[in-house]
């Protein structure tokens, strides 16, 4: 999910009084985005000899969103005491995204005793599994933020760093296609993992810089019983300054 950020809700207002409030740090640039995010897992749970309601299971598979904004996009940068003194980018971006799903899940064909266990279930034992369907491509509309030193953030981080948050606009999803079986707290498959590049917000703001790059990256493990996951995600955001 998208982190809140309630400032965003008062950039037009601070935009209006820019030319009255002196101390309202501003920089006004074409800004586009684009980048890529790929999960992967396997998760592999061999059967209990001692356990009569047991059955082998498993499975792997991948998901690749590809986003970018829909062309460049004007944003502005503001930074002030009604900012808190916090770099603000605003307006949020919008852009698409590209899904690419695919996936494997079995439970092996295992002596089962209904009787005692119960019936079959899709992810229990009795060999029983629902056929896969629904893994493919999907283009779906993606909402994305910037931030500047995003307060309290979940995971270690430099303190001068740009932020990227971004979520699936609303969409049915893949409705039967494997997804991260077995493996806890995973990533949220509607959107990307939090990420940050290392930058000096004063760039922005200093008026002899035309053009400025920054490019982000994140890694993520992940591990549980009989599974292991990864989710790796890299972007490129460039700024071209209008004013």
């Amino acid at each position: 999910m998208l982190r809140p950020i309630p400032l965003l809700a008062v950039a037009a207002a601070l935009l209006a009084a820019a030319p009255a409030n002196a101390a309202l740090k501003t920089g006004v640039f074409k800004a586009t985005l684009s980048g890529s995010q790929t999960t992967t897992w396997g998760y592999d749970d061999p059967d209990d000899p001692n356990d009569p309601c047991d059955g082998a299971s498993k499975g792997d598979g991948s998901q690749m969103i590809r986003f970018a904004t829909k062309g460049p996009l004007k944003v502005t940068a503001m930074k002030g005491l009604m900012t808190n003194k916090r770099t603000m980018v605003a307006p949020i971006l919008k852009g698409t995204a590209e899904i690419e799903r695919e996936g494997d899940y079995a439970v092996a064909n295992t002596p089962y005793d209904e009787n005692a266990c119960g019936p079959a279930v899709a992810d229990g034992g009795g060999g029983y599994v629902e056929d896969v369907v629904d893994c493919s491509k999907r283009t779906v509309n993606m909402t994305m933020q910037l931030v500047h030193n995003m307060v309290e953030p979940p995971v270690r981080a430099p303190r001068q760093a740009m932020w990227l948050t971004g979520e699936l606009d609303p969409w049915l999803g893949f409705l039967n296609c494997p997804w991260w079986i077995g493996g806890g707290d995973g990533p949220d498959e509607y959107g990307l993992i939090e990420s940050f590049e290392p930058f000096r917000d004063a760039k922005l703001y200093d008026k002899r810089r035309r053009s400025i790059t920054i490019a982000g990256h994140r890694l993520v493990n992940h591990t549980a019983e009989h599974f292991t996951g990864q989710t790796r995600i890299t972007w490129t955001l460039r700024l071209k300054r209008v004013a």
